[in-house]
């Protein structure tokens, strides 16, 4: 599958003596020692919307880049769905190997002379994270088979833009056009786009947006880094996060004009 140096280390991840650089990832990269694979209301009902359009586009083997801890890999590969999980940083990519799952310790410009082509490409809640998001799109091109499809997780509202956005390496949020404008440029065709989570839009709104309109600047840092101040204000316990998973359950089977975040998946142009 790989070569030019590409090998299996002690964690079964496949690994380069010259990997990528977790510098150049615009996420607060000191906090993954501190976390490992975790659901929660919102990662289970994200999976959940990823699962059914994978089914529904009746996709059965994906390429995730940026697959972070899992959280949506580990819920693929559970359903059935042939994953091969790409994550920069390697204690992130120890959480996917644990789980079986073909995991590579390196970016996209890492295995661009790898011979890997896919039938669909997975970048959940990655997109906003790279400042020339057209230049990574059209790598993906490279890697896609011919008709094959990116399935992608972008948030939404530039209007919900705060301090949360900033301390988690966010450059913008999206809208349903603006998401268009950047596929079409890269050489794709959309096949849908949806927004969800929906409910949890006026909590972001009153408890992110207003305080940073108002000068907040906070940086959300806890001991453990970043990752841990964020899961501190965002924790739930395991009632209320029931409820919560029940609710966006729900409301996920709604099209509506709103949400926290977007779901899209769009084609490979021929």
């Amino acid at each position: 599958m790989l070569n030019n140096g590409w090998q299996k280390n002690n964690e079964s991840v496949w690994v380069k003596s010259e990997r990528y650089n977790p510098e150049q990832i615009s996420w607060p990269n000191d906090s993954y020692d501190q976390n490992e694979y975790q659901e929660n209301y919102w990662s289970k009902t994200r999976a959940d919307l990823i699962k059914k359009t994978c089914n529904d586009l009746r996709i059965n083997q994906l390429l995730e880049i940026g697959s972070g801890h899992g959280n949506v890999s580990i819920p693929l590969a559970k359903s059935g769905i042939e994953i091969t999980a790409l994550e920069p940083i390697l204690s992130g990519a120890v959480q996917t190997a644990k789980k079986g799952i073909t995991t590579i310790n390196g970016s996209l410009d890492s295995i661009e002379q790898a011979k890997l082509n896919f039938p669909a490409i997975g970048i959940f809640d990655v997109l906003e994270h790279t400042k020339e998001p057209i230049q990574f799109l059209t790598k993906l091109r490279d890697k896609l088979s011919e008709g094959g499809v990116v399935i992608l997780t972008v948030p939404s509202h530039n209007w919900l833009f705060s301090d949360f956005d900033i301390a988690i390496g966010h450059f913008k949020r999206y809208t349903k056009k603006k998401l268009r404008d950047e596929m079409q440029k890269a050489g794709y065709q959309e096949i849908f786009s949806r927004h969800f989570f929906v409910t949890l839009v006026p909590i972001a709104f009153l408890s992110r947006r207003i305080p940073y309109l108002f000068g907040r600047r906070r940086d959300f840092a806890g001991k453990g880094g970043v990752k841990e101040g964020i899961v501190k204000t965002t924790k739930l316990n395991k009632v209320i996060d029931s409820v919560f998973y029940n609710i966006l359950k729900f409301e996920s089977r709604l099209r509506l004009p709103v949400g926290l975040s977007l779901l899209a998946a769009y084609k490979k142009s021929q």
